[in-house]
């Protein structure tokens, strides 16, 4: 809320979530896999934040990144670590 205050035309946050907190949060009930667990978001979003939420990496498996990180050029020891 820090950040977002000092930066008065954000209107999005972005987690970097994917897929398999998706599965984990989702256990045995597929249809709730929107809800991720806590731990993986660091405790969603506070309602009073008037922020959108995006969560471009979703989708994607940890290869998946790797490969997108390559892609992009960014260091071996980011992609890697």
């Amino acid at each position: 809320q820090t950040e977002a205050a000092k930066r008065k035309n954000a209107t999005w946050l972005a987690q970097g979530t994917i897929y398999p907190d998706v599965i984990e949060s989702a256990g045995s009930k597929p249809k709730k896999a929107h809800a991720i667990k806590s731990h993986h978001n660091v405790g969603g979003l506070p309602e009073t934040l008037n922020l959108s939420l995006v969560e471009p990496l979703r989708d994607l498996f940890k290869d998946e990144m790797r490969e997108l990180g390559v892609a992009l050029g960014l260091p071996r020891e980011m992609v890697y670590r």
